[in-house]
């Protein structure tokens, strides 16, 4: 019983390494990465799970907080609670070894909008299904490819 414990122990393990050590196919170059976490494995969910875990059960009470994945919206009355929550965040990011996207990252009143999940949220609730950066990168790209076509 426990040698079998033990082999699959060392398989899981394995799979583990595996998962984490992979190659990525990016603009038609493969590089290796070891860390983080991988879109699109089945075992990403469950992953992200795991290690987020220990984020939502350290956050605390006292504001409105809701994950998916790795997108979160912490909400607040206060600027106080703001920055005591932001310092909570950046300890147990450290603590979990990842770092905060600071291009993602939107910290400010909800009545400036913010996007969330693919919505944009304001003080009203959902106003849109498209953030303003997908409606932009849409732009972008039609115009580029109208200016290969016509140019």
């Amino acid at each position: 019983m426990l040698l079998n414990f033990y082999s699959m122990f060392c398989g899981s393990v394995q799979i583990l390494k595996q998962y984490m050590n992979r190659l990525e196919d990016v603009n038609g170059k493969y590089n290796l990465v070891s860390e983080g976490i991988s879109k699109g494995y089945p075992l990403s969910p469950l992953m992200c799970a795991i290690i987020l875990e220990s984020l939502d059960t350290e956050m605390g009470e006292g504001f409105a907080y809701t994950r998916y994945m790795d997108d979160w919206v912490i909400l607040t009355r206060t600027r106080g609670a703001v920055r005591s929550i932001v310092k909570k965040m950046h300890k147990i990011m450290k603590k979990l070894k990842f770092n905060l996207a600071k291009d993602k990252t939107y910290i400010g009143k909800i009545s400036n909008r913010f996007d969330f999940l693919g919505y944009r949220f304001g003080r009203e609730g959902i106003e849109s299904c498209l953030p303003t950066k997908t409606i932009r990168g849409f732009i972008n790209k039609t115009t580029m490819l109208y200016e290969l076509k016509y140019a």
